[in-house]
């Protein structure tokens, strides 16, 4: 499908994870994204992308599920978003500022199935964790 923009046909995407995989074919060594000092083109990126649907599908995770996700911005958190997407499961970003109780209650009110942590959040995540048992 495509739309027109100011009489440019431009290709049009379902998901964001099309999006990436449409770029990892068309143009594999172009950079997709700059983080620190590190660059990664598409094609690493997609890579990523289906290494972590796959755990995320080993996981149980299926379309309409919510996922959160507690960490500092980074390129495993844009590869966690994307993985989602694909999936059709919902990324829902947790403030990492937040007290343990109060991540507790937006996580039981969210209905979130999998919380996925940075190293840095370790601990935060374990008492989280704890706290609200349906979380994987």
């Amino acid at each position: 499908m495509a739309f027109e923009s100011g009489g440019l046909s431009q290709p049009r995407f379902a998901t964001v994870a099309e999006a990436i995989e449409s770029h990892a074919l068309a143009r594999p060594s172009s950079v997709a994204l700059c983080f620190e000092s590190q660059e990664i083109t598409y094609a690493q990126l997609w890579q990523r992308v289906l290494y972590a649907t796959h755990t995320l599908q080993t996981l149980g995770v299926t379309a309409g599920q919510r996922v959160a996700y507690l960490g500092l911005n980074s390129p495993a958190e844009m590869t966690l978003f994307i993985a989602l997407s694909r999936l059709e499961a919902i990324f829902l970003p947790l403030n990492y500022r937040l007290a343990p109780a109060e991540l507790s209650a937006i996580l039981a009110n969210a209905g979130v199935t999998l919380l996925v942590c940075d190293e840095a959040h370790e601990g935060t995540f374990q008492e989280v964790n704890t706290a609200v048992d349906q979380v994987k």
